[in-house]
């Protein structure tokens, strides 16, 4: 195809996303709606969604549900790790028997993002807010050093709260995202329908709809950015050339190349941010457990882009509350033979309590702010690295089936 074929390939394609695209129409009715927290510039101001969280958090404040809506989001903090405490650990049902009355919600305390403390059941909770900053300077040790030394007999739990489920740095912090955050607050705002004071309703509405737009990795949002993407690669990804964008192009260009050099590797349906492969045998290997991320599996191979950088590893995804039980004796299982498999999981002493588990990850490569990523030269260095990992974990199947985790 010489230049003049190719640009009038590139102005079909072009003006084809423009006139056949319902789906990128029903996007623009979405994103186009007022939101109080566009209007105020606060979508990515991380105090902004602090001081939000804890006035809505607070049983004291103008909301007038009393705990509702701190009870939701302690109750899912809980079914997601064990808090460090002196004596018997917290049980949910002594939370959800406890009015709640006497909390606090504090904001930077000793700069600490959100600091719940409950006398009533002895329990402190240190929530650290990552919206578009990094960790630095060994800031959660700190913060948990800090609360130990204040509370030291009290239940003690911390969260690190990201819009990318990026993993804390000590091992004892709970890994929690916006998505969490708007999956329980959806949960609670439904079950104060007809009893929510108007203004209030508005202002919640408009703060969920903030996050399943931007800072939800599943949602309707999400569903229709996949089909326009998949209906209008070449458009998108040209669109992406010469307008940024910096994950479309880099995982475009790894999915392809995984198709090229390993056919038989299952590319699943991938998010904004990240591709996810399922290689031959895992499938099998793995039983069905209930799935709320993925239909094809729940432990997988990904590469993704967060920010200025880009990784590959293996990690498991989300799975129904009951089913934790099964999916970690599984995982201990692999454990047990992680010098075999080169498996190093982040989080060795509570893996067992994270409801998503990095068993391994590398950095393929990073770039400046400023720069625009090389997606092919990533690719093709991703594609050598994962040809190392598929190698390495070529038994994971085997130990998996010699284990009896296959049912």
């Amino acid at each position: 195809m010489d230049q003049g074929d190719a640009h009038r390939q590139h102005i079909r394609n072009l003006e084809r996303f423009i006139a056949e695209n319902d789906d990128l129409f029903a996007l623009e009715s979405i994103v186009g709606r007022f939101n109080v927290f566009d209007a105020l510039g606060a979508k990515k101001r991380e105090l902004s969604h602090s001081n939000f969280l804890a006035w809505l958090l607070d049983p004291s404040e103008s909301h007038h549900h009393g705990s509702l809506f701190l009870r939701a989001i302690l109750m899912d903090l809980l079914k997601q790790g064990r808090p460090l405490s002196p004596g018997s650990p917290l049980s949910l049902l002594e939370l959800d028997g406890n009015d709640l009355h006497d909390a606090q919600v504090l904001r930077e305390w000793r700069n600490i993002d959100l600091l719940i403390v409950v006398p009533s059941i002895g329990l402190v909770v240190a929530v650290e807010n990552k919206v578009k900053s990094s960790e630095h300077s060994n800031q959660l040790q700190r913060y948990k050093s800090i609360v130990n030394d204040r509370f030291p007999d009290m239940k003690r739990l911390f969260a690190f709260l990201t819009v990318d489920d990026d993993d804390a740095t000590d091992e004892d912090w709970i890994s929690y995202t916006y998505g969490d955050v708007h999956r329980v607050l959806y949960r609670a705002r439904a079950q104060a329908a007809g009893s929510t004071e108007s203004e209030v309703s508005i202002f919640l509405d408009h703060y969920l709809s903030l996050l399943e737009r931007d800072m939800v990795s599943e949602g309707e949002v999400q569903r229709l950015c996949r089909q326009i993407y998949s209906n209008h690669k070449q458009a998108i990804n040209l669109i992406n050339k010469h307008a940024g964008g910096d994950a479309a192009p880099v995982l475009e260009a790894f999915e392809k190349a995984v198709g090229n050099r390993f056919p038989n590797v299952k590319v699943l349906p991938r998010t904004s941010k990240e591709v996810r492969l399922l290689p031959p045998g895992w499938k099998d290997a793995l039983p069905p457990i209930g799935l709320s991320e993925n239909h094809d599996a729940w432990l997988v191979l990904r590469m993704v882009v967060k920010r200025n950088r880009c990784m590959l590893g293996v990690r498991t995804l989300r799975v129904n509350d009951h089913d934790y039980a099964r999916r970690n004796k599984i995982l201990a299982a692999l454990f047990d033979q992680s010098n075999k498999l080169g498996l190093s999981p982040s989080f060795k002493a509570t893996w067992h309590d994270q409801k998503r588990v990095l068993l391994t990850t590398e950095q393929i490569a990073t770039w400046k702010d400023d720069e625009d990523p090389d997606a092919s030269s990533i690719a093709d260095e991703a594609i050598d690295r994962l040809a190392i990992l598929l190698d390495r974990l070529s038994s994971l199947p085997d130990v998996l089936h010699r284990a009896g985790a296959s049912q």
